[in-house]
């Protein structure tokens, strides 16, 4: 488990992880990103995230999110307003229960697979107002507290959110699990 080690976390914090599992390592294989997942955190009284999961979108204790992952990067939308993060949350808590976006996932895959081999096929990869994959989850609800970043085909993946200049890393760890 990744121990934050008394890094706070603050409404709207973009949680930028990969795992263990055959998913994450399928999906950082497909895509070549170094990352394959992203949420976002809400607080509470338990510490709570919303994300995307092919159940569809669901909120989940802080501490059960991070348990099987090895990699955590907490990201923060700079001078971000109490008020703005608000609107973050009530953005993401209006996710709740929308549809995974399958289709979007395997498109980005696609996309990235064909990049490999020096071609460009953006159509591949549209965003999709619902449903939503992680990385979409946490940026439209950065939109609704007016944020924007430069998107791939107006598309936003964890490794977008991974790299932007437009956001500021909190706190970034590594675990390698034998």
């Amino acid at each position: 488990m990744i121990e934050l080690h008394n890094k706070s976390l603050c409404v709207g914090d973009c949680l930028i992880t990969y795992g263990k599992g055959i998913d994450s390592y399928g999906s950082r294989w497909f895509t070549s990103f170094k990352v394959s997942h992203t949420a976002i955190y809400v607080g509470g009284g338990d510490s709570y995230v919303i994300e995307a999961v092919p159940d569809g979108v669901i909120k989940t204790r802080f501490s059960d999110f991070i348990k099987d992952k090895t990699f955590l990067c907490v990201r923060r939308i700079p001078n971000l307003t109490v008020e703005n993060a608000e609107k973050m949350k009530s953005a993401a808590y209006d996710f709740l229960n929308t549809p995974y976006n399958f289709f979007q996932r395997i498109s980005l895959s696609l996309y990235s697979t064909f990049r490999k081999f020096g071609l460009y096929f953006p159509l591949f990869v549209r965003n999709r107002p619902s449903p939503v994959i992680s990385s979409e989850l946490w940026y439209d609800c950065a939109k609704a507290a007016g944020f924007r970043i430069r998107t791939v085909n107006g598309a936003v993946t964890p490794e977008v959110l991974l790299t932007t200049s437009k956001l500021a890393t909190v706190f970034q760890k590594r675990e390698i699990y034998e």
